[in-house]
């Protein structure tokens, strides 16, 4: 079922085979985003592309349809009014974004991010760690599973009702009927997107443009939505670590003797307890070790992204608020989905890279919190070396300038205001 997050877990031996990075590989692959060859020594999966959907031809292909949208808009600037204006301004922003998103499969940093994510950062690697581990494992699923589909059904109802209002406003102008379609009485065609064609139009060149526009507005829409959902998908998989980490340092075990009530305050670990301290700590340091480094590389990865995804909402923001300035139903229902969907997706993104802030504090405090008095010398340095790494903040910087989260993302917004 589609809504349906239970998966029998004996039955999964591997990330892949869960219900939402199945999804997620598809809508990649729909794009050419999937990393098959740095997945291929563990999954042994043949690299077979989708005829045409190859990143490097939807670059050259996009690249060009983003080209004659230019031209489009060069010639008919004075001659569109406010509204449609807006519309190719919004479009030929989207695209640009889209350009920017498709190229990423280029790039080493984002087909090794998304490899070692599925083949050493998934919690499906890590359930073994604690019972906890195991809690946290099923919760981020569960939580993924539902974030998948709400994103997926975004991603088609968005794209169809931006196609379909177009196409209901042609059919109540009557173009389609005898000589609808007029340059000198102003009855013209209305597209989702409009592309520069030096000749008369008429209902079969309508049909043909309204095909490509059809498809090319549902990869714009799979590039935002696709992309937002790993990123985000990857984005809580960290915060599961972190939440398993924060556990394991507050759970720390205290010397034996403590465990009978004795007050003392000269109890310390025995030297058996001792080995077993300096293995804990050193298996907690290592997984912060993996967080971050982790992190790192989705920063090198997703940072690009991101960046020209805030200047985006920027510029998309302010013209999608004039547009609804209008008052009217026709700007409500055009744009004002669009605009919810939007806003919507900033505000999630953010509020989920949000998320990994707020733990990185705690562990600064649950690091400090570890019995470190009870230690000896040896442990006792090794916490304070752990105490000095977890100073360091764990976030996503858009190409180093901005950290990505709410007061960004409230920035962003005000300023579209």
């Amino acid at each position: 079922m589609f809504f349906n997050y239970k998966q029998n877990y004996k039955e999964i031996s591997s990330p892949m085979d869960l219900r939402y990075m199945k999804r997620i590989k598809f809508h990649l692959h729909f794009m050419g985003g999937w990393p098959l060859n740095e997945l291929y020594e563990a999954y042994r999966e043949k690299t077979k592309y989708i005829p045409l959907r190859h990143f490097k031809f939807l670059l050259v292909f996009w690249s060009t349809i983003f080209i004659n949208s230019l031209f489009y808009l060069k010639f008919n600037l004075n001659k569109l009014d406010f509204f449609k204006l807006g519309q190719v301004y919004i479009v030929i922003f989207m695209t640009a974004v889209a350009l920017q998103r498709v190229s990423m499969p280029f790039m080493e940093s984002y087909r090794k991010t998304v490899a070692d994510f599925v083949l050493k950062i998934h919690l499906f690697h890590h359930k073994q760690r604690s019972n906890y581990a195991m809690k946290v494992h099923k919760e981020v699923h569960k939580i993924l599973e539902y974030l998948t589909t709400w994103i997926l059904i975004e991603l088609y109802v968005g794209t169809s009702s931006f196609h379909l209002i177009p196409l209901y406003n042609n059919i109540r102008s009557g173009v389609f009927t005898g000589n609808g379609h007029s340059v000198k009485n102003g009855t013209l065609y209305e597209y989702a997107m409009y592309f520069y064609i030096p000749f008369e139009q008429n209902n079969i060149i309508f049909i043909f443009i309204f095909i490509i526009s059809l498809i090319l507005i549902f990869d714009i829409g799979s590039a935002f939505c696709t992309y937002d959902l790993l990123m985000s998908t990857i984005i809580i998989h960290v915060w599961g670590h972190l939440k398993i980490l924060i556990h394991h340092l507050e759970n720390f075990p205290r010397p034996e003797a403590d465990k009978y009530g004795n007050k003392e305050n000269d109890f310390r670990y025995n030297k058996k307890e001792s080995r077993v301290i300096f293995e804990m700590l050193k298996e907690n340091i290592e997984h912060h070790k993996l967080i971050m480094g982790f992190m790192n590389s989705v920063s090198n990865a997703f940072g690009v992204m991101m960046f020209v995804y805030y200047i985006f909402h920027q510029i998309t923001g302010c013209i999608l608020l004039l547009e609804i300035s209008a008052l009217n139903a026709e700007a409500f229902v055009t744009y004002g989905l669009l605009t919810a969907f939007m806003y919507q997706q900033l505000i999630q993104t953010s509020f989920i890279f949000e998320l990994i802030g707020s733990k990185s504090e705690i562990i600064k405090d649950a690091v400090y919190g570890l019995p470190w008095e009870c230690m000896d010398v040896k442990n006792k340095r090794i916490v304070l070396f752990f105490l000095y790494n977890v100073q360091a903040p764990i976030r996503l910087n858009a190409m180093g300038l901005i950290a990505v989260g709410v007061q960004t993302a409230a920035a962003v917004s005000i300023k579209s205001f």
